[in-house]
């Protein structure tokens, strides 16, 4: 699963969608091998704490289990985000 924290006022956040979320490569490798979730830090303040989310946007990866795996806090561009999620898939099975 991989999900998305945002908040409305984020500029970065927005900047991340529109650049890296929006690539082609980025979306097809989230599309193929993980279960996205977008999940607005304001309304489920509490769950974004219990995550450990510091700051946004953040991207969690968690595992099969919904264990936690990686953390990406920031803005990420397309092809750092894509490299680090494809580190990741490898370890994952792919949705089908």
């Amino acid at each position: 699963m991989l999900l998305y924290v945002t908040a409305d006022y984020c500029g970065y956040c927005r900047k991340m969608e529109r650049d890296s979320w929006s690539n082609a490569g980025v979306a097809n490798r989230v599309n193929q091998q993980f279960v996205p979730l977008k999940l607005d830090a304001e309304k489920y303040e509490q769950l974004v704490a219990r995550l450990g989310v510091r700051g946004y946007p953040a991207t969690i990866v968690l595992d099969a289990e919904s264990q936690h795996v990686q953390t990406i806090e920031g803005f990420v561009g397309p092809q750092k985000l894509l490299k680090a999620l494809e580190n990741r898939s490898t370890q994952q099975n792919p949705r089908r």
